[in-house]
This record gives C-alpha cells, structure tokens and sequence, in this order.
C-alpha cells in the first residue's frame, strides 16, 4: 500500500528492498516518533544494515554510523564509536575533510557516554586534529593539544608525536618562534 501511494519506492536492481519515495516523508515519521522509539527504530535498523551488508560493511559505514549514532545514548554506544572512527577513517582516506571532522566528533561524543577510555580519545582527537586541519578549520590545534595531552596521560608516542606535527602549520608565523610548539617537538 505504501508503494502504490508512493510513499516508498523499491531499489532498483534488488528483491524486497525499499527506500522512502521522499526524503521528507522519512523526517515527517521521525519527527512524530517519540524519542526512545526513534532510537529503538535506528538501532533496529542499524542491526538490519549489519546483517544485510554482512560482507559489505566497508561500503556502508556512513549509514551504519548514522543509525548507531542515532540510536545513543539508548542503544549500542561500542557500535556507535566504532561504526563512527571507521566511517570517519574513510573519509579522511577519501579527502572527505569536512565529514571525517564532524563523524571523529561525533564518535567523541558517543565515547564520553562510556566509561573512560583514554588511549582511544586520544586516538579520535588526533583523527579530528588531522580531519580539522586538512578542512582548513583553525580549531584544529586546540584539537592536536587536547591529543597530546591525553597522549601524555597514557604514554602513547606515537599520538603525541603525530599531534606535535600536527600543529606545525598553525606555530608558523614569520619572525615569530612559538616556544611552547618547539619545546613539545
């Protein structure tokens, strides 16, 4: 009945599967959906996604990321984190700055929702630094300082030293030595 009011519309070239025939007919259901059901409906389908694209996963991880990120704080928020840095991971890989930037903070967010998990913050802000700083966005250094700080908490070197270089492009201005970069290098 939905498909002959054309409310959704079948995918071409495969069986049972269905899209909205309008992007507004999906944002009027979930605008009246309260929102424990909306986030009950995201993760739903977030866990359909992962079965449907099983050997796929790569290829879908944008939406995946949407539906989890979606479903927190009340649905699977490991997922949520993980579907997110993948997703953002091969948007910065694709030169996609501006959306690898907003899905590393999105996955930060959902990550303040778990207990503490210091070595993979530290991992998500020095994403987020690389994201911001290759879109041209200058909060990108508080963003690398945020990653060496939580690097030096825990230790982890490689993250500093990736952040410390990091800033490098927003410590360079003629005639001026900026001493707290040079002492972090």
């Amino acid at each position: 009945a939905a498909s002959d009011l054309g409310l959704v519309v079948a995918v071409p070239s495969t069986l049972g599967h269905y899209r909205f025939g309008h992007g507004l007919i999906r944002e009027t259901l979930l605008v009246d959906m309260q929102s424990a059901a909306r986030m009950g409906a995201h993760r739903a389908v977030g866990e359909a996604l992962e079965q449907v694209y099983r050997g796929a996963i790569e290829s879908h991880l944008g939406e995946l990321a949407h539906h989890f990120l979606a479903a927190a704080p009340r649905g699977d928020l490991a997922k949520a984190v993980h579907y997110a840095e993948r997703a953002a991971q091969r948007a910065l890989d694709n030169l996609a700055y501006e959306q690898a930037a907003e899905l590393f903070g999105n996955a930060l967010e959902a990550l303040e929702l778990l207990p503490p998990d210091v070595p993979r913050r530290a991992a998500l802000l020095l994403g987020l630094g690389t994201a911001e700083s290759r879109a041209g966005r200058p909060q990108a250094r508080a963003t690398f300082e945020a990653a060496v700080a939580a690097a030096r908490a825990i230790g982890a070197d490689d993250i500093l030293a990736r952040a410390a270089l990091g800033i490098a492009p927003f410590a360079l201005t003629p005639g001026i030595v900026d001493d707290a970069h040079v002492a972090l290098l």
